[in-house]
């Protein structure tokens, strides 16, 4: 009796898993989505375009792609389900990508929409596209975009090179009136799909870019970085110097300065903790002087770039670092409501400062 039920077992195991996985092929999971704009005129005009990865047997390759033209999200999933016998499915989707010329007319409705379906997980991972969104789908090399984007995203918001921004945080950002989203830029080189740098919203509207270099120092400016690095370079002498920088220990401070009841500045001060892993200067040796060089040229070299990035957020009027926060905390509500918040940044002066610590000169040659 005992040996019979065990047969019964695993029969009834193996007949659930040939269940699950015609379960799996009538699904079309929908794992990446992207939006561009195609209007000539006023009408709101978008194209959709899905990825699905194709689990059949008779599979010819790892995914599949859907397009639609429509005005709605809802109007595009139902013109993209009538192109498969599948049932699309929301569930895992895992990136959203909007095209330039689309992000920079605002995604508040996609956005909106997408937070409000209960099927779609609020940690869908959004960004911006050089270009139309559907050539990053459609791009050469990888087999699986939709995975590919998923981790390359992941990878590198956790190495602080690009913003986190899920499409919770994005709307969560838009609704508070003390700070501008910000989504990571992706682009095409050489057909595949790579990293960018970030890019700047003003309200739901793209209005400018940061590069990868700039990017790296934003999120220094932006908040508390566990772990990262840059790579220096300045002028040292007659030469350039370049130095590799780890850093495992940041802190961003803001202040608000007030005269009465007028703001008449903000200082952002930063400090960084970290080790040189590699310098191209010949002779370097472990001494207290040569740290205090290495950390001077750092700072001049966060210092530099930090105001490169400040002069980028007020020729966009945007606030991507969220200093209007700051100044909302030191006012009360009546002095807030009555300040013309779009101003704030062009007619406040911003002071930076950087402190740099090296704790570890064991470089490399």
């Amino acid at each position: 009796m005992r040996k019979m039920s065990c047969v019964v077992t695993l029969a009834f195991i193996l007949l659930t898993g040939c269940n699950d996985q015609k379960i799996i092929e009538q699904l079309g999971i929908v794992s990446l989505i992207s939006y561009d704009d195609i209007s000539e005129s006023e009408e709101h005009k978008m194209k959709v375009t899905a990825v699905i990865p194709d689990y059949s047997i008779e599979a010819t390759s790892e995914q599949e792609i859907l397009e639609a033209e429509a005005s709605l999200m809802k109007e595009a999933e139902e013109k993209l389900a009538n192109q498969t016998r599948q049932k699309l499915v929301n569930g895992q989707i895992r990136s959203v990508i909007f095209g330039e010329d689309l992000a920079s007319k605002g995604i508040k409705d996609i956005i909106q929409a997408m937070e409000r379906e209960q099927e779609i997980g609020s940690r869908v991972k959004a960004m911006v596209a050089e270009g139309e969104a559907v050539a990053i789908l459609k791009s050469t090399g990888v087999e699986n975009i939709g995975d590919y984007m998923e981790k390359m995203i992941k990878k590198a918001a956790e190495e602080y090179l690009v913003p986190n921004s899920d499409i919770h945080i994005f709307y969560r950002d838009l609704l508070d009136d003390g700070i501008d989203p910000v989504t990571p830029l992706i682009g095409l080189t050489e057909g595949r799909a790579n990293l960018k740098g970030t890019a700047l919203f003003k309200d739901d509207r793209y209005v400018g870019s940061l590069n990868s270099e700039l990017s790296r120092i934003f999120l220094t400016l932006y908040g508390k970085v566990n772990s990262s690095e840059l790579t220096v370079k300045m002028p040292d002498g007659e030469h350039m110097r370049y130095i590799n920088f780890n850093y495992n220990e940041s802190d961003r401070d803001v202040k608000v300065k007030k005269k009465g009841k007028d703001i008449t500045g903000i200082e952002i001060k930063i400090d960084l903790k970290g080790s040189v892993l590699e310098d191209t200067k010949e002779g370097v040796i472990s001494s207290p002087e040569e740290s205090k060089k290495i950390e001077k040229l750092t700072e001049d070299y966060i210092t530099q770039n930090g105001e490169k990035v400040l002069s980028i957020l007020k020729e966009n009027r945007t606030d991507s670092l969220g200093l209007k926060q700051y100044v909302r905390n030191s006012l009360s509500f009546k002095e807030w409501k009555a300040l013309d918040k779009d101003s704030i940044l062009q007619t406040t002066p911003i002071t930076l400062s950087v402190d740099v610590k090296v704790k570890d000169t064991g470089m490399m040659q």
